[in-house]
């Protein structure tokens, strides 16, 4: 598994505690990034960074379009899986005591809240971002005459569009520089 974020720079950035156990962490960034980040990005986009990550590991120079995506991205899986340690630390104290605080326990779920909205908003900050720079929009390739689309952003069953091949029609919203509009 390739983490589009690091351990280092989810502790020295985002304020993740430096004794904090990757055990809890790195589960946490995997489910993000699986349920989260590659749906919005698609697969071939995910598979580009994930092999870009890999690339610089080895030595590769680094793209400063990529790195400002992947920074992006970080804001997200930070915020998403502190989230999650939270929610998983407060019902490890509510199970574990046998007097648990209500307080405390309502307390962690509330903090626990606040980083998944967090994380919401800069998940929204992310697809506006890749609708602004046209990251997502589809790449029209020919299959069998037909046109396929590599990210998928919706469809209309009865339209004929410009990418559609009649039985499958594919809808895109209009994009201005001011107001981006995606399909999720």
């Amino acid at each position: 598994m390739v983490n589009l974020v690091s351990l280092e720079t989810l502790k020295r950035e985002y304020g993740f505690d430096l004794n904090t156990d990757q055990e809890y962490i790195l589960p946490n960034i995997y489910k993000g990034q699986k349920f989260i980040i590659k749906p919005v990005l698609g697969p071939v986009k995910y598979k580009e960074l994930e092999d870009y990550i890999e690339s610089v590991k080895t030595g590769a120079t680094k793209n400063p379009d990529n790195e400002e995506l992947i920074g992006y991205i970080a804001d997200v899986l930070a915020y998403y899986v502190k989230s999650e340690i939270v929610f998983n630390t407060a019902y490890k104290i509510k199970n574990q005591n046998t007097n648990p605080d209500a307080d405390r326990f309502n307390e962690l779920v509330k903090i626990s809240k606040k980083y998944q909205s967090d994380s919401d908003a800069f998940l929204s900050i992310l697809r506006q971002y890749l609708c602004e720079n046209n990251i997502i929009l589809p790449e029209k390739k020919m299959e069998n005459g037909n046109h396929k689309s590599q990210v998928f952003l919706g469809y209309t069953p009865n339209n004929k569009s410009a990418f559609g091949d009649g039985n499958v029609n594919y809808r895109i919203e209009s994009i201005s520089e001011n107001n981006c509009r995606c399909n999720y």
